[in-house]
């Protein structure tokens, strides 16, 4: 007993005080040089297969598919809806082919509506105003930007609240400001692949450093393996020598694979070249669509968190403000409003710029220009950005295709409501305030002459005063010949341009002839 109880407490004595179980068991394992070893080998095949995410976005970008800026840094227009995800952006199979078709501004009218809740909240009128965004998808060959609604026949129509049309639009412009300014980074005179292969320089010095460090980490190991038990140094010997004929032939398989990797980026870099070849083309105003913004003016994210009625003070005074369609105009600009359900419009009594958002004049005005904006995808800026957009607008209006002669929306169906009432949008069924116009399209005190109508008026009144003048004419005329006709007695006929003699009468009525009327030769005594 008192033996093994000896024995013991010399084998815990010959055990160092440090000894614990990552020194003396887990760090032999990691620091083994067959683990280490295969460690190395999975890394270096994926290292060898991996690409630098500047390359591979510029991979994206020459083939259509970039990556937007915004997705990448997390930002959420929607953040203060609390909405975790931007539903702006679509999959593949949840998207229509637009290909051939183009959308078209048509008008945006004011709505009035009665509300409950303006009633509740003790607002002085019960009715509430939304503006109505009446759009038209036509065949490409056939959209005309100089027409109201693009085409006459073969569309379809849609119709959204203006906030939500700002909402896809604003989203829309900076996704392609993004991929055409990135595209333009990328390129910028045509250095893209100089870029490229700079970067391929920095990823092979990398490998080698990288390689570096492992022979010297495989070397240290070989000297700790050899401090830690002199007993194994042949097995050693001949483990450190399978090791380095295992690295010559991991370096030339890797010599393979660079090779490889060359030859792709050759190619890479060919079809990089032909894509900024165009860069004169898609950057003609690249200093100015990318330069950074100043904060002078929002950008077209900032525009976002005003598009429902938003509170703004001003002069110690709560103001609202919110697009507002003008009707009278057809215009969309950013106005000032009294109350919190945008109804009561501050006109000019109160400005945008007074506020001091950073509201930029005309922001808005690409937006109603009334421009055919193609649909279809694209294999260079700004890609898929159009179609993107359009199918937002699919998605977020009532649409009517009963004019459509192909079936564009399959398993999609017209609701006769909603083709109802974007007929009476077109059709002049409110004014410009939004209030139903009497007779139901037949125009009030309020309606606006239309240009033609103003032209065929002063065309009119013209041709009066013409005719007026000319008759004044012919008066004058006549008057002056008939008095000249009558002094010269040429109007009479002759035989009454005889002078007439005096006839003398008898006291008791009878004629008595002149003497000179007296026929001698014929009388009789």
């Amino acid at each position: 007993m008192r033996l093994g109880f000896a024995i013991a407490l010399a084998y815990v004595s010959a055990v160092p005080t440090e000894a614990t179980f990552e020194r003396h068991v887990a760090s032999r394992v990691r620091n083994n040089p067959n683990v280490r070893y295969r460690q190395h080998t999975v890394e270096n095949a994926i290292l060898a297969k991996a690409i630098p995410l500047k390359q591979y976005e510029a991979n994206l970008a020459t083939r259509g598919m970039g990556i937007d800026r915004r997705l990448e840094q997390g930002q959420n227009a929607n953040q203060g809806e609390g909405q975790q995800a931007d539903d702006y952006y679509m999959g593949d199979d949840e998207m229509y082919s637009f290909s051939g078709y183009s959308m078209k501004f048509a008008k945006c009218q004011p709505v009035q509506y009665f509300s409950e809740n303006a009633i509740h909240a003790g607002e002085h009128s019960p009715m509430i105003t939304e503006d109505i965004v009446v759009l038209r998808i036509c065949p490409q060959k056939s959209c005309s930007s100089s027409r109201e609604y693009g085409c006459h026949y073969n569309y379809a129509e849609y119709a959204l609240q203006l906030t939500d049309y700002l909402s896809i639009m604003l989203k829309y412009s900076a996704q392609k400001r993004d991929y055409i300014c990135d595209f333009c980074n990328n390129c910028l005179g045509s250095n893209g692949s100089a870029n490229r292969r700079s970067l391929n320089e920095g990823e092979g010095d990398g490998n080698g450093e990288q390689q570096n460090n492992q022979d010297q980490d495989q070397a240290n190991n070989g000297q700790q393996g050899q401090g830690d038990g002199q007993d194994n140094n042949d097995k050693d010997d001949e483990q450190q020598q399978q090791d380095q004929n295992d690295q010559q032939k991991q370096n030339e398989e890797q010599g393979e694979e660079n090779d490889d990797v060359d030859t792709d980026d050759a190619t890479g870099d060919d079809e990089y070249a032909n894509a900024c070849s165009d860069w004169d083309t898609y950057c003609s105003n690249y200093s100015t669509q990318c330069a950074e913004n100043d904060g002078t003016y929002l950008d077209y994210e900032g525009y976002l968190n005003y598009m429902d009625c938003s509170q703004a003070d001003y002069n110690d005074y709560a103001y609202f403000v919110r697009p507002r369609c003008d009707g009278s105009k057809g215009s969309i600009k950013m106005a000032v409003y009294y109350d919190n359900y945008c109804v009561q419009y501050a006109g000019n009594e109160v400005s945008v710029k007074d506020l001091g958002l950073g509201f930029r004049e005309g922001a808005f005005g690409e937006f109603y220009s009334g421009s055919c904006l193609d649909c279809s995808d694209s294999e260079y800026p700004p890609y898929d950005a159009n179609s993107l957009m359009c199918n937002n607008l699919h998605g977020q209006s009532a649409k009517c295709s009963a004019d459509l002669m192909h079936d564009l929306f399959e398993s999609e169906e017209d609701d006769t409501s909603e083709c109802s009432y974007i007929e009476s949008l077109r059709f002049g069924t409110y004014d410009k305030y939004g209030q139903l116009n009497s007779a139901f399209g037949v125009g009030t005190d309020d309606a606006q002459v239309t240009t033609v109508q103003a032209a065929v008026l002063a065309l009119s009144i013209a041709l009066c005063v013409i005719f007026a003048v000319y008759s004044c004419y012919l008066h004058h005329t006549m008057t002056n010949l008939l008095i000249k006709s009558l002094s010269h007695r040429e109007l009479l006929p002759p035989s009454r341009h005889q002078s007439r003699r005096p006839r003398r009468h008898h006291k008791n009525g009878k004629r008595i002839a002149n003497a000179d009327d007296w026929d001698h030769d014929n009388a009789r005594v």
